[in-house]
């Protein structure tokens, strides 16, 4: 029904069709088959192959080749078809077929080709279609094309940039030109670098170009107090309406979550330039706000966690401290340097060198188990064994932790040991609640409730939580903040189970 109101309000906008494709997966018993669509309508002009090429292209490659040949026979050329041409550009045989075939559009062609290779970045074409379209005399006064070859160049990017400034002085692309031979100079001529920075308005450039720029500087150690002034200017008018102009079809939290990780981003650039400044405790402060604010979203980045293990290290902080930063930092990524240091706190600890490996593997598998999420979670109701009844809510400003497990599962049993205890030591709090839930019977699961003395809620024989919740094994530890989203899925287990949630009740939930 919403399609059809959808396309009897807008009848001759196409555009309605990609609007309605994008989120039809969202829309429950709707018939909607885009290929028949496009084939049933007659009057095809340039806004008809513009919404359908790219659409068609994504099931079926050979019907959006003739919708576009097509195209072509009616002399029409369309702005929007990177997609497409994202799919065909690789094919150079069909692309030169069709430049052979249409002579008079093979410019565009190839012009469209490269544009499209820049975009998803198919960087293997980028020579052949910069020759291609640089053999046309068209290409000496073509502003977009002299841009896009820049881009696309691997050598004498500095010379194609003095050539496209004097040749386009008041090009709108401009500004990305310079922003973009700026990051290529930086690494490689200082001086250059140097010369274009002082080129530079701030005010033309958004809050990620800046933080961009303030990076490569401060990585490469020049230009230090320009990089941060950028990124100072780049953090005061950084907004949240920036991430809804470009995400506005995203949902809310999904924009929150961009605009969190952006911060975060800068305030990691500018922690580095302070320290680069040799101002430690004010880099640290900016590194602890980064990773707080990833925190918040259940997101981690490995350079940021290297730049706060950096200043750690400077503290000369507890060996147990940095082993757990050096922990998330393996979990997301390998990184030989801090490989190597978790291996000189090993051996200093007269662990056997042969057993690292192993350790090494044991420590990543942890950390990826404790990475932090943000899940809401609905308001279940459930009885326990001994006929109470439970509402989730019930327990909101708490920290909840919910424990799957069986009874005839010798990993559940074993972690059940580590349980009681955990349990034991929180058994005054008003803070934390210990809730297992099991789909094993109810006389099954008080014996098992007595065998292992555990002291939190026992739910039996419930299924629909698990499957709810995508519990494909057992055991799983489920860790619901006071905010009443779950923070924390820890799946399989762990011999040191119990450090494990305790740590992220009293440091990560900041619950004591």
């Amino acid at each position: 029904m919403y399609i059809k109101k959808e396309l009897n309000l807008y009848p001759n906008n196409y555009y309605v069709y990609t609007f309605i494709e994008d989120i039809k997966d969202n829309l429950d018993n709707e018939e909607f088959d885009i290929v028949q669509i496009a084939k049933n309508i007659k009057n095809r002009n340039a806004d008809y192959y513009n919404t359908f090429i790219p659409i068609i292209s994504r099931y079926n490659i050979s019907d959006s080749k003739f919708l576009f040949n097509e195209m072509l026979t009616k002399d029409i050329n369309c702005d929007r078809l990177s997609e497409f041409f994202g799919r065909v550009l690789g094919d150079t045989v069909y692309i030169d077929s069709m430049t052979s075939l249409y002579n008079e559009h093979s410019y565009y062609i190839y012009k469209m080709c490269l544009m499209s290779a820049l975009k998803y970045r198919t960087k293997k074409n980028y020579t052949y279609y910069t020759e291609k379209i640089r053999n046309y005399t068209i290409f000496q006064e073509d502003e977009l094309a002299n841009y896009l070859v820049l881009k696309a160049s691997r050598d004498n990017i500095y010379k194609l940039y003095e050539h496209f400034i004097k040749k386009f002085s008041t090009s709108k692309y401009l500004n990305e030109i310079k922003r973009y031979v700026l990051l290529k100079m930086i690494p490689n001529d200082k001086d250059k670098a140097l010369y274009i920075l002082n080129q530079i308005d701030k005010n033309n450039y958004s809050s990620k170009d800046l933080n961009s720029i303030s990076y490569e500087l401060s990585v490469n150690g020049i230009g230090i107090y320009q990089a941060k002034i950028l990124i100072e200017s780049a953090l005061n008018e950084f907004k949240f309406a920036d991430i809804t102009k470009k995400y506005f079809n995203s949902t809310v939290e999904k924009r929150r979550n961009l605009y969190k990780t952006n911060i975060a981003y800068m305030l990691d650039t500018y922690g580095y330039i302070l320290l680069q400044e040799g101002d430690i405790d004010s880099s640290k402060m900016q590194f602890m706000k980064a990773t707080d604010i990833l925190d918040s979203i259940g997101e981690e980045d490995a350079t940021i966690l290297i730049h706060y293990a950096y200043i750690l290290e400077k503290e000369n902080v507890s060996e147990d401290s940095l082993l757990t930063i050096y922990g998330k930092i393996i979990a997301i990524e390998d990184c030989n340097e801090i490989i190597e240091k978790i291996k000189e706190l090993y051996k200093k600890g007269g662990k056997p060198e042969k057993e690292f490996n192993h350790y090494i593997k044991k420590l990543r598998r942890k950390y990826r188990a404790l990475k932090r999420v943000d899940i809401g979670i609905k308001n279940y109701s459930f009885t326990d064994i001994n006929g109470n009844k439970y509402n989730l809510a019930d327990f909101v400003n708490r920290v909840v932790i919910i424990t799957f497990s069986k009874n005839d599962c010798g990993f559940c049993r074993a972690e059940a040991y580590d349980l009681k205890n955990l349990e034991e030591e929180y058994k005054d709090s008003k803070s934390v609640v210990f809730i297992h839930i099991t789909p094993d019977s109810e006389s099954k699961a008080l014996e098992f409730k007595k065998k292992y003395q555990l002291k939190g809620i026992m739910i039996a024989g419930n299924r629909n939580i698990s499957r709810e919740l995508g519990i494909t094994g057992f055991p799983t530890n489920i860790v619901i903040g006071p905010d009443g989203r779950i923070h924390y899925s820890i799946r399989g287990y762990f011999t040191d189970i119990k450090d494990m949630i305790e740590e992220i009740i009293r440091n990560e939930l900041f619950i004591d």
